[in-house]
This record gives structure tokens, C-alpha cells and sequence, in this order.
């Protein structure tokens, strides 16, 4: 995810996201100033047709939920 200060999501954004081929979907954050916040600190998707979201909820700071693994 981008840094706020490039694009600046208004807090309560929603990005939903749908793996749909057979290349893993791996969320990552600028490094040292984005955080994602997931359960057990996943940030992938767990295969094909597998959907996660993220949401927005300060600057910078992200939730992460869905089919995830590590």
C-alpha cells in the first residue's frame, strides 16, 4: 500500500480484492511506514478464487481480512 502522503485514501476506504488466477496476491506495505494489520500477520492470499479486503482505518494503517495465510 502506498503512503498517505502519495495517495491519500480517505480513512474508512474499502478495497476489496479477488485472486482469480494462479499467481499468488501478496499485499505489501511501503516499507517502514505503511503497516497492514492482519490476523497472525498474513499478507497473502490463500489460493485461486479467494477474496480479502482492506480497510482503511488511520493514516497509514491499514486492516487486512480475508482467506489469508503467511
Amino acid at each position: 500500500m502506498p503512503l498517505d502522503a502519495t495517495v491519500a485514501f480517505p480513512i474508512g476506504t474499502e478495497i476489496d480484492f479477488f485472486q482469480g488466477g494462479a499467481g499468488q496476491v501478496v499485499f505489501a506495505p511501503v516499507s517502514g511506514s505503511v503497516t497492514i494489520q492482519s490476523v497472525g500477520g498474513a499478507l497473502k492470499m490463500f489460493a485461486r478464487y479467494t477474496a480479502a479486503s482492506l480497510k482503511k482505518i488511520d493514516t497509514d494503517v491499514w486492516v487486512l481480512v480475508g482467506n489469508l495465510t503467511l
